[in-house]
């Protein structure tokens, strides 16, 4: 939250939209949303269960109001046309009566682009969950030219470790490596095992 508050202030009077990937419960959202009363603050999680239990949170905490809960992956969402003409034909509203403002928050469409995305979608390996092609696409498409990602970077650690069965379980999510080679040895996957759970 501290993180949040200084990014927050270093903005000083200039708004600081936030969005917050992979939300879980919300916990970042609202932290974002204490930060600063005003600015809009986005809270996005593909996983339907968790949406429902982020807006039990939410609302726990009286936020439901100031933290927009959307039940996407951070790749499928988007930042809005400037002219609302635009905008209605970018989402084909043709002769839907539904709000503007809620039509444009059911399909995943920003209103504008934040200044700074958090996560915590990191797992024990760093490149789980898909973080790292999460967080690039998420800073080309919705992040301000002066917004800043939370993390911003990271630390890795390794042990060599010798051991048969992990070498057979040895698998990668071809995703997650953006962009870095491995050895033909390795077995790509579509989806992470957590191996590290039977450590």
């Amino acid at each position: 939250e501290d993180a949040l508050r200084r990014a927050v202030e270093r903005r000083g009077s200039h708004a600081t939209p936030v969005l917050d990937i992979g939300a879980g419960t919300g916990l970042l959202a609202m932290y974002a949303a204490r930060c600063s009363s005003n600015d809009p603050v986005w809270a996005c999680e593909m996983s339907e269960p968790m949406v429902e239990i982020a807006a039990e949170v939410l609302a726990a905490n009286k936020l439901s109001a100031r933290v927009s809960l959307l039940a996407k992956h951070s790749d499928d969402l988007r930042v809005a046309p400037r002219h609302s003409d635009d905008l209605r034909a970018a989402l084909a509203l043709g002769g839907d009566s539904m709000c503007l403002d809620e039509k444009t928050l059911s399909v995943g469409v920003l209103r504008e682009r934040v200044q700074v995305i958090v996560t915590e979608t990191a797992d024990c390996g760093l490149l789980g969950e898909s973080m790292m092609p999460s967080l690039r696409i998420a800073a080309h498409n919705l992040l301000a030219t002066d917004g800043q990602t939370m993390p911003c970077n990271a630390q890795v650690h390794a042990l060599l470790v010798h051991s048969p069965i992990l070498r057979s379980q040895g698998r990668v999510n071809e995703k997650a490596l953006s962009g870095v080679i491995m050895s033909p040895a390795v077995t790509l996957i579509p989806q992470d095992p957590y191996l590290c759970e039977y450590l």
